[in-house]
């Protein structure tokens, strides 16, 4: 919905039709110079917005040079791009010129670049590099990449785009309608820096899928131990085949995963993760939870991290629950409070863009009790968690359509849980 500014100017979000870029990346200069061309409508007069964390070099619309500014957006702790001309309903052009430095690297005659998000971090996901909508809206992406001193004979392109090579120095990645501004995974990397294995995963509806997993050379050594994890040999007992067992088919076509030994957690994009040992499993549980029922924006990123954590833990909780139990009903409800507290999971303002933090443990506390009260009338978090996936694959969700939902499946009221420890 439109917000107003304290000068009295409406911001008006705008509904991404498509995005044209086009990366540049000299490598004899050591730069990367980007040109967008954004199409978009929108169904009020005011000013637009967007969102570009890498310097601008000029900004157009509808072929006229624009004012852009940093604005602070009202009740919320996020900055964004106002585009000062005030533009009427309508389809409107957005061109920008900029240059990408963050996480780019030169050598020789290559290029090293990842797009690396972080949903912890506000105004970190594709913003970073690339003019970009907020988390709500889906659009077509396309991204011509050229290569100014160098050729893609040298080079690779781990995404989960479709790419096609026009020419030794220029190449396309197209994405999908249903990309947002976190779902995009891109790395162009020089051939011998990295190893590359790919596989062939059954999953458990009889479709075939690549898994690819990839790592600095020098750590090639990982690669064995990371595909015995995730695929478990010819039994199909590796973390894949669980996950599809529990909660049902792999959502996505394939799976690339980019493996450290130092990364200290992960992150999840769209049929995509970086991952160590340590977060493997939970960022596999994030192409479910995350990736295909996805979160509208970050006031219900908490639902997804607290999935996780579930599937991490749960079963371990489980345990320990039943014998606290053995003190009494009262001793297991004292337990809950004392962990929950009066933690508000709904982060607060109209516009929030990062994760709370505070979703991995409280979140899975919150989730456990409410496996608890499940419990209490001969139900499981496990079948519902099932249930929900079903029902919202491939859609974005609210805190409240998480609710609504737990309390359609299970016929109970969860009112009082989320006004006290959620909203």
């Amino acid at each position: 919905k439109p917000l107003k500014l304290e000068s009295g100017k409406k911001i008006v979000f705008a509904d991404y039709l498509r995005a044209n870029h086009r990366i540049a990346y000299d490598i004899k200069s050591k730069r990367a110079q980007v040109i967008s061309i954004i199409e978009f409508k929108v169904d009020q007069a005011g000013h637009t917005v967007f969102d570009l964390t890498s310097p601008l070099e000029k900004v157009l619309l509808n072929q006229q040079v624009v004012e852009v500014r940093e604005i602070q957006l009202p009740k919320s702790d996020t900055q964004i791009l106002l585009v000062d001309s005030l533009i009427e309903p309508g389809t409107h052009k957005l061109i920008v010129k900029s240059t990408m430095s963050d996480g780019l690297m030169f050598e020789n005659s290559s290029v090293d670049h990842f797009f690396a998000f972080r949903d912890l971090r506000d105004r970190h996901f594709l913003e970073r590099y690339l003019p970009a909508n907020l988390e709500f809206d889906s659009y077509k992406i396309d991204i011509e990449v050229q290569l100014k001193g160098g050729e893609f004979a040298k080079h690779s392109i781990m995404t989960n785009g479709t790419v096609d090579l026009i020419s030794q120095q220029t190449a396309r990645v197209s994405f999908p309608e249903s990309f947002n501004s976190s779902s995009l995974y891109f790395h162009i990397f020089p051939f011998d820096n990295y190893q590359v294995e790919t596989v062939k995963h059954v999953k458990i509806n009889g479709r075939t899928i690549d898994v690819s997993f990839y790592i600095e050379r020098s750590l090639a050594w990982l690669i064995p131990t990371f595909k015995w994890r995730v695929l478990g040999g010819v039994a199909n007992k590796g973390l894949l085949s669980s996950l599809e067992r529990t909660i049902g088919p792999f959502p996505f076509d394939n799976l690339i995963l980019k493996l450290s030994p130092n990364f200290h957690g992960g992150m999840e994009y769209v049929a995509a993760i970086e991952t160590t040992h340590k977060a493997l499993k939970h960022e596999l549980v994030h192409m479910y939870f995350g990736r295909s029922v996805h979160p509208r924006d970050g006031q219900a990123g908490w639902v997804d991290e607290a999935i996780a954590m579930w599937y991490d833990f749960g079963v371990f909780y489980k345990w320990f629950l039943k014998a606290y139990s053995f003190f009494g009903i009262k001793a297991v409800e004292d337990h809950f409070q004392s962990k929950l507290k009066n933690i508000k999971l709904h982060s607060s303002g109209d516009t929030v863009r990062k994760t709370n933090k505070n979703s991995y443990k409280y979140g899975f506390y919150f989730i456990a009790y409410i496996d608890y009260l499940l419990a209490q009338n001969d139900q499981s978090l496990d079948t519902f968690l099932k249930w929900f996936f079903k029902t919202y694959e491939g859609q974005q969700i609210t805190t409240t359509d998480f609710k609504d939902a737990l309390e359609q499946y299970s016929n109970l009221s969860f009112e009082n849980e989320f006004n006290k420890f959620i909203f």
